[in-house]
């Protein structure tokens, strides 16, 4: 009775890069090849660097499709950058209202234990409390 092999888990494929290439995305975190955007930007740099070695060599034909390529990928980063503005945008300033509301409630709570304890004795609480947060590491 034969065996089936089995086939590769996913993180078990071999990278399409490979080289100065696979360095390079490697050294900028791309090596699952996720972020689309830094992908686009890395090989517009590949593709122009590689034409300003090869200038003497490139015909007109070259220029005008590398220009074609360099255009539609610039357009696709334009548009994911506009994605990325317009879903997390609304959530940061979503945050920003939240600590704003976080602070407001802080400062409410702080007056209140003035009125309590006393300015003095609430800024030796704090100035102890950052302290010991100093001493933690946080």
């Amino acid at each position: 009775m034969t065996r089936k092999k089995s086939s590769p888990r996913p993180n078990q494929y071999s990278s399409a890069f490979h080289g100065e290439a696979a360095r390079i995305i490697k050294y900028h975190g791309d090596e699952e090849l996720l972020n689309e955007v830094k992908l686009l930007r890395y090989l517009m740099l590949v593709v122009l660097q590689q034409m300003n070695k090869d200038k003497k060599k490139l015909t007109f034909y070259d220029y005008l499709n590398t220009l074609q390529v360099i255009s539609i990928s610039a357009g696709r980063v334009a548009h994911l950058v506009n994605v990325q503005y317009r879903v997390f945008s609304p959530l940061e300033q979503m945050e920003q209202a939240h600590q704003a509301e976080m602070e407001e409630t802080f400062q409410g709570i702080k007056n209140y234990f003035i009125g309590i304890l006393g300015r003095k004795e609430v800024e030796e609480i704090e100035f102890q409390t950052m302290v010991q947060a100093i001493r933690e590491g946080i």
